[in-house]
């Protein structure tokens, strides 16, 4: 006759032999959950560490041997007030009898970490873009031309004050309208003024550039004499969302101060070139893009 044994003695020994694996995966489970806030601490700290080296590096690095660096700390958004200095060096190295290529191009490609407001940062392009040496260094001008389409916002009322000022060398500022794509209402009058000045080579740089900008004036007017085609009331929510992320003092509209923080400029939505956007300039904007 075989040993009955009783079933809540099995559950027991099973109990028995289950609860020491079982307290090592609640552990284990305690331990994961901790683990994990280590190591996020611990990758906080390393990357508040490499942000400091990357900055503390290319601050220091006045030899350099490439762009690495910079374009990390470009990558990571790597702001701080330290690359403000460096920025701000760039008209005095361009007026030095021997360029040194290295250090203005530093200068330059670290603008975008600066603190700098946009209105300085275009304006510290703009007459680096003007300056008779920096033809001399092709990549360093290309990369200028690159920074100074990203701010359409601001770029052509920097422009016009710079033109308004007659900043030398003119016809150099003149050819900064190449990278403008939009009409600011006082553009037009400047060059205007400008053309019927002593200096032939502004004169005559107005005169083309005119041209090209009243026939895209022309069109912007067609466009506005044309009758409103009926915009579907899904551009109108989208357009309302944007525009409240933006408009700063909440008057329904947007100024350059308040599209110049936008990733992508929506200059061209403002039809009438009064400096505003309104929700239907925007909508019918997103609309026709």
């Amino acid at each position: 006759m075989g040993t009955h044994v009783k079933p809540a003695l099995i559950l027991a020994s099973f109990l028995i032999f289950i609860e020491p694996a079982l307290s090592e995966v609640t552990a284990k489970d305690a331990n994961s959950e901790s683990s994990i806030a280590e190591r996020e601490n611990n990758l906080k700290e390393m990357r508040s560490e490499f942000r400091e080296l990357i900055i503390d590096s290319v601050v220091s690095d006045v030899i350099g041997s490439d762009l690495s660096l910079i374009r990390i700390a470009r990558k990571n958004k790597f702001v701080d007030p330290r690359f403000d200095a460096i920025a701000k060096r760039l008209p005095g190295l361009l007026n030095q009898e021997d360029l040194d290529s290295w250090l203005i191009q530093h200068s330059v490609y670290v603008i975008p970490l600066s603190t700098l407001t946009k209105r300085e940062k275009v304006m510290l392009l703009l007459r680096a873009k003007m300056h008779p040496s920096i033809r001399r260094l092709g990549s360093t001008l290309r990369e200028i031309d690159r920074q100074l389409k990203e701010e359409q916002a601001i770029l052509a009322t920097c422009l016009v004050e710079i033109l308004n000022a007659r900043e030398q060398p003119l016809s150099s500022a003149l050819r900064c309208l190449s990278l403008v794509e939009w009409n600011p209402k006082e553009l037009l009058p400047v060059l205007l003024e400008i053309a019927h000045e002593e200096d032939a080579e502004a004169a005559d740089l107005a005169l083309i550039y005119l041209d090209s900008l009243l026939n895209r004036e022309q069109l912007v007017i067609a466009q506005m004499r044309e009758p409103k085609k009926e915009i579907p009331a899904g551009y109108f929510k989208a357009a309302e969302r944007v525009m409240a992320r933006y408009d700063d003092n909440h008057d329904g509209v947007l100024t350059e101060n308040e599209w110049s923080s936008m990733l992508h400029s929506p200059a061209k939505a403002d039809s009438d070139r009064d400096g505003k956007i309104t929700l239907n300039e925007y909508a019918y904007w997103m609309r026709n893009r």
